[in-house]
């Protein structure tokens, strides 16, 4: 009886083994479900994390992308052929404040605006105006177009940078891409949260509203409309201190300079800033080291309340693009280097301007 009973224990061990009954927590009812749940909860962020540059190199990105600036600044890489006679390469205040289109009209020229911000010129540099004068026949006139409190764009501390490393993800090469990875590693770290933080309602709206941003901006010749959702500059306004201060302009200097030794007539213009109390201000700025006259004027509603300070409204682009017309207007027609002219023909112009807007 002993022997059998031993046998038919051993014959159930197997079973008791192959089930593992009671013997693997694991398989507790319950277990795996969680375990898949958070696997999914991380895996999927990291892929889009992982994925972000990639995506960025697609050439079709910026026609899909959920970039806010993104198919503007491609712009300046799509401009073989475009052969203009008067380039404009400037921060923000220029895409968003100059229609190419209008200037040709009044100027009887061809003209285009290579697009940037401030936070894409202290990566990129001057990469897009190179490349444009690489590919195209040389132009009657360079014109940078610059806030006055952006003269110094290289030491900006904008928190927009990403802007600019996704310009140099697109179109600079590997070997190039390492040495800005080894100089800035947070950086280039955090450029997928940076990049995919831009994808808001206003952009996704943006997207399905305007279609292709790419091919809009390029018939516009580098323009694009600002149709971000905020309210005008009040009448009442009052510039912030730390835009009066326009002391440093060794960016812009260095750029004028550097062009000009290779022989290009470049010329510096200060975009409009809006008629606040305290515009008057920077009238009494000389900016010595640029040659150039103190910024126009345009009523504070012209401009949006944005925090720049230097993005009109789109229902003021005319205005700024025609006083910008204006002052562009004997330094393309004379023959003498418009570096030369600036001064004494931009003053008259904005004085006429103030009285023009006060009255």
């Amino acid at each position: 009886m002993s022997s059998q009973l031993t046998l038919v224990r051993t014959a159930e061990a197997p079973e008791s083994l192959l089930t593992g009954a009671g013997t693997r927590p694991e398989n507790h009812p319950g277990t795996h479900p969680y375990r898949r749940f958070f696997f999914w909860l991380f895996l999927v962020p990291a892929l889009l994390y992982l994925l972000a540059i990639p995506l960025v190199r697609l050439p079709s990105y910026e026609r899909w992308g959920p970039s806010k600036w993104g198919p503007m600044l491609d712009f300046a890489w799509k401009t073989q052929g475009v052969n203009a006679d008067m380039v404009i390469f400037g921060d923000s205040s220029a895409f968003l404040g100059i229609d190419p289109r209008l200037v040709d009209r009044q100027l009887h020229i061809k003209s285009v605006v290579l697009p940037n911000t401030v936070g894409s010129l202290p990566i990129n540099g001057d990469q897009a105006l190179e490349y444009y004068l690489a590919h195209n026949s040389r132009p009657r006139i360079i014109v940078l177009y610059f806030t006055a409190w952006d003269l110094d764009y290289a030491a900006s501390t904008d928190s927009h940078l990403f802007e600019g490393e996704e310009m140099l993800l697109r179109h600079d090469t590997p070997p190039q891409i390492a040495v800005f990875a080894r100089r800035h590693p947070v950086e280039l770290l955090a450029f997928p949260l940076r990049n995919y933080s831009t994808v808001t309602p206003f952009i996704i709206k943006t997207i399905l509203h305007d279609g292709d941003r790419e091919a809009r901006t390029a018939a516009a010749l580098g323009h694009a409309d600002d149709r971000e959702n905020y309210p005008p500059v009040s009448p009442d306004c009052n510039l912030p201190t730390r835009l009066l201060d326009t002391s440093k302009d060794a960016s812009v200097q260095a750029l004028a300079q550097k062009y000009r030794a290779r022989g290009y007539n470049v010329v510096v213009y200060l975009a409009p800033v809006p008629a606040c109390s305290n515009a008057s201000q920077l009238a009494k700025q000389t900016f010595h080291g640029l040659a150039v006259a103190p910024p126009a004027t345009l009523p504070p509603p012209s401009f949006k309340q944005d925090g720049f300070y230097a993005h009109v409204e789109p229902d003021s682009v005319p205005a700024a693009s025609r006083l910008f017309a204006e002052t562009m207007k004997p330094l393309i027609s004379g023959t003498r280097p418009a570096s030369s002219r600036l001064q004494s023909r931009t003053r008259p112009a904005v004085q006429n301007h103030r009285q023009r807007s006060d009255s």
